[in-house]
């Protein structure tokens, strides 16, 4: 969008608003105010879910997550048992960071990795959208450097610069994995994390800096305040760095209707408790919503990808984000989970073993595969004593079963000698499995592979 475009588009919101305020007050429908909410809560769903992790990761520095601030990585190692995030990966290493590009454009620089690894640094804007993937799927193994730029952005690559990449916010994410290609290789993917770089333009280009950006006030974030309007305020502190659309002129003219923009005429606060009660409950209708979809069990593979791939498809975009940072496009990742065996039961190890069956033969990957068994309800990865987390592509003693066929173990107490190699060890109770296949070859892309059985034992 040019730089006319986007004023455009910011005063035709502007104008609306400005009109809507001060026109004779129009009679608002308890349930007008309880759809502008549920609307309003969805579209902005993905911003409301991505300011905790900015404020704590960019802004706070008295939190534990504080990575240095905006341009700064956050680097961690492989997830294990003992970590609280749920359906953590323990094949690959993350590191993350949020930049701001108001000012000037930053330089993302990805080091070079040896032959046969992947490596992936996702972009997002604060939409939800996703921009782009350097790494070794798209640009090979030899590293590069890319432009991250403002929206309004139409300048020249500078030399040495792959490309640009742009996306309808000035602030960006970015969640880059390196995939641990066997078990004692931790201090290698240390190394090939240490050589992600950021950097301002300027001095990448060792220019004069421009002046800085605005300051922004950032307001603590409440636990629990996620679910219910209060969480407008940090949709409203987001979306001053989020080009507007002409989509969002109806969608921002109803939120000022009911009070849920910042500088409305009259605040939700000093609406009558009717409307107040209706905008209550269009948020929990838009939660439950959204909490309705299993993020782990469902396919989502459609909905991943930029503005031209998605469009204006809210539930698409709050369902991304709600999958998680390390969730991308399925030419990157695909995934597939069970909860149920083939006989409809959910998986439990305290009362079944299970075989995961690949009658379709091991999932066709570009770089590599591997399943996780995780505990339920919370979803974390499984304490054992072999301390075994995943088992795939990397277990070169991953061979067919007595019939000829791959299939995985899975059960909480030991199989037979012979099939050690092929267990991964569940809870004492109930699971999920999760398949994880980065860099998905045209078989399962066109789904033509046929997707493994978990099929209980005994």
């Amino acid at each position: 969008m040019s730089v006319a475009r986007f004023a455009e588009a910011g005063w035709m919101v502007t104008g609306l608003l400005l009109a809507l305020r001060h026109a004779p007050a129009a009679a608002l429908m308890v349930s007008d105010a309880r759809q502008i909410a549920h609307d309003a809560y969805l579209a902005n769903a993905p911003l409301i879910a991505q300011y905790r992790s900015l404020r704590e990761q960019a802004v706070d520095a008295r939190s534990r997550r504080f990575s240095g601030g905006f341009g700064h990585w956050l680097h961690e190692a492989p997830l294990a048992a003992d970590s609280a995030e749920p359906l953590a990966d323990p094949e690959v290493a993350t590191s993350s960071a949020w930049v701001d590009v108001r000012a000037e454009p930053w330089v993302l620089t990805v080091p070079p990795v040896e032959i046969g690894r992947y490596l992936a640094c996702r972009v997002t804007d604060l939409r939800g959208f996703v921009l782009d993937n350097p790494g070794t799927l798209l640009d090979g193994d030899a590293g590069g450097n890319y432009l991250l730029v403002a929206p309004d952005w139409s300048g020249t690559l500078p030399d040495g610069v792959r490309r640009a990449i742009k996306g309808e916010s000035s602030i960006l994410r970015l969640v880059t994995v390196v995939e641990c290609m066997e078990r004692g290789d931790l201090s290698m993917v240390k190394k090939i994390q240490r050589g992600l770089k950021l950097q301002p333009l300027s001095a990448f280009s060792h220019a004069s800096a421009p002046a800085a950006a605005a300051s922004t006030d950032w307001p603590a974030w409440i636990e629990g305040s996620e679910r219910t309007a209060a969480s407008f305020q940090y949709a409203e502190v987001l979306n001053s760095f989020v080009r507007p659309e002409p989509a969002d002129v109806s969608l921002r003219a109803g939120m000022e209707r009911v009070g849920l923009i910042a500088g409305a005429a009259v605040p939700l606060a000093r609406h009558p408790a009717a409307t107040r009660a209706a905008v209550t409950a269009g948020v929990r209708d838009a939660v439950r919503e959204i909490a309705s979809h299993d993020v782990a069990l469902e396919n989502l593979r459609n909905c991943f990808g930029s503005r031209r791939e998605l469009e204006n498809d809210r539930m698409c975009r709050a369902l991304a984000v709600a999958a998680g940072p390390s969730a991308n496009v399925a030419t990157q990742m695909v995934t597939e989970a069970w909860q149920l065996d083939t006989q409809g039961s959910p998986c439990d190890g305290s009362r079944h073993a299970y075989r995961l069956r690949f009658a379709g033969g091991a999932p066709p990957a570009q770089y590599f595969w591997s399943v996780s068994v995780y505990s339920t309800p919370a979803r974390r990865l499984v304490a054992n004593r072999p301390g075994r987390f995943a088992l795939g592509s990397h277990d070169s003693r991953l061979v067919p079963d007595s019939t000829g066929m791959l299939s995985i173990e899975i059960r909480h107490d030991p199989p037979e000698a012979d099939r050690l190699a092929a267990w991964l060890p569940a809870p004492a109770g109930p699971f999920i499995a999760v398949l994880r296949v980065r860099g998905p070859q045209l078989a399962i892309l066109q789904a033509t592979w046929k997707t493994p059985e978990m099929i209980r034992l005994r």
